[in-house]
Parts: C-alpha cells; structure tokens; sequence
C-alpha cells in the first residue's frame, strides 16, 4: 500500500496507519526491530519528520517502543484494563503493574453540574484531572461533585490520590449504586490538548451517574478516554445472565 501525498490525510497519519496494519498482521514479532528510520524513509519516499511522527504516534499506542541507541522494537501486546467496572481507575491500573499518575488542573466550587437536565440549582466541586499511564497522557475526567457531600472539597490536595477513597475516609461517603453510559465522540479543544491528539479525533466518552450514601446523584463523572499502553476490557456474563454495576465493597472502599 502505497502513502498518496495528494490525500488530505497527512502522510504521518497515513504512514502511521500503514505500520499498525503491518503490526495488526503480525508482519513484526514481539521484539523484533523495525528498519531503520532512513530505510522507512527511503521505502515510503517520506522525510525523516514524517516517520518519526508515525512512530511516536504508534510508541503512545503502546505497540512499539523506543531504546535509545538501539532503535524501536515491537511491543508485546498491552495489558487489559477493566475501566468499565467502575471498581476504580486508581485500582484497576495498578493491578496491571502501570504507573498512573494523577494531575489536577482544575478544581473549584461551580453552581451546575451539566450531565443532568431539568436540576434545580445547587453547589457542585468541580474537578478536571488529568491521567497520565506510563507517562502518556490517556485520560481526562472531569467530576462534579456535590458540595453537601463533602464540605471543603474544593481545597483538598487530590493530586496522585484516590478520589473515591478521599470521598470515604476523609467524608464517609460510598457509592451505592449509578450508571454509567457510553459514546464515541470527535475530541474537542480542550480534550485534545491535554490528550494530545488531534482536534477532532475520535476519542471514548463515558458518562456516570452515582448515588453517594446520603445523597443521590451527588457524584458525576465525564471521562474521555483515548489512546494509550493499554486496552479497555469488560467481562460479560454468561448468556441470560443480566450485569449490572455493582459497587466492590472492601475495607477501603473503591477507588478512582
């Protein structure tokens, strides 16, 4: 398959496309080296640019990796998370060995909260926190929060920390029972910047809905979740069988 320069695809993209078919087709083991960034160069008449671009593009996947010195090799397959749990972010990522690190770059008192129609007003934290795996930024949530759950929100330090555990131990308040719904969407401005892709990639949009202990509804949740050294995985139940959110009860809780 040869890259078309006249496409309105740039050609990193294309070239980026073109090696994770190769990849998807085992056309790679795990482990072995990719040519060199000349020979890809010189195979698919590209500048150097131009395949340094798709190749960091697809070492963000997780599909490939760079060793300095040495060139970039095939990855082995990444681990499988089971975000769609609800058990917790914090949780389930670090079940599977990988660093999630926890960056908050908003946190405020607002007066709505947007994921629910025909609310009468009330006091909401707002959090926007973003959720770096292995160093590549994958996730954006942002969270609201009701005030009358847990007074002083707006003030705690919840970077690199759980906000369910905080929710529990600092407020005594647990998720009883949600639901949470699914979208593909285009990335908006600001999902894209803190992503890093670009504007209008199609990025997964999870919505949630959760009753805290004493007050229904009083914690919401939009997660954007793009790509990263990992994939998403559900358990689905056996046929007949119905599956639904059940909160994991623990001595500490869930996590996120």
């Amino acid at each position: 398959m040869a890259l078309d320069p006249a496409s309105p695809v740039p050609l990193y993209h294309q070239l980026e496309a073109l090696l994770r078919k190769q990849l998807e087709a085992r056309g790679w083991p795990v482990g072995e080296k990719l040519p060199s960034e000349h020979e890809l160069c010189r195979e698919h008449r590209v500048t150097r640019p131009t395949v340094r671009q798709a190749l960091d593009g697809l070492v963000r996947e997780g599909r490939l990796v760079k060793r300095r010195g040495l060139g970039t090799f095939v990855a082995a397959p990444p681990p499988p998370v089971g975000l769609f749990s609800l058990a917790g972010t914090s949780e389930v990522f670090a079940a599977k060995r990988l660093k999630l690190t926890t960056r908050v770059v908003d946190q405020r008192v607002v007066s709505e909260a947007p994921l629910q129609d025909g609310e009468a007003p009330r006091t909401w934290v707002r959090l926007v926190r973003l959720r770096s795996v292995n160093d590549v930024p994958a996730l954006l949530e942002r969270t609201w929060v009701l005030a009358a759950a847990a007074p002083g929100l707006e003030s705690a330090n919840l970077n690199n920390r759980s906000l369910y555990q905080t929710l529990e131990q600092r407020f005594g308040q647990r998720i009883e029972a949600g639901i949470q719904r699914f979208s593909a969407v285009a990335a908006g401005r600001e999902v894209a910047e803190w992503l890093k892709r670009r504007r209008g990639t199609p990025v997964l949009r999870i919505v949630r809905l959760l009753d805290l202990t004493s007050h229904p509804g009083g914690l919401r949740v939009e997660l954007f979740a793009g790509e990263g050294p990992f994939v998403l995985e559900e358990h689905v139940p056996a046929r007949g069988g119905v599956q639904e959110f059940v909160p994991q009860r623990t001595h500490t809780g869930v996590h996120s």
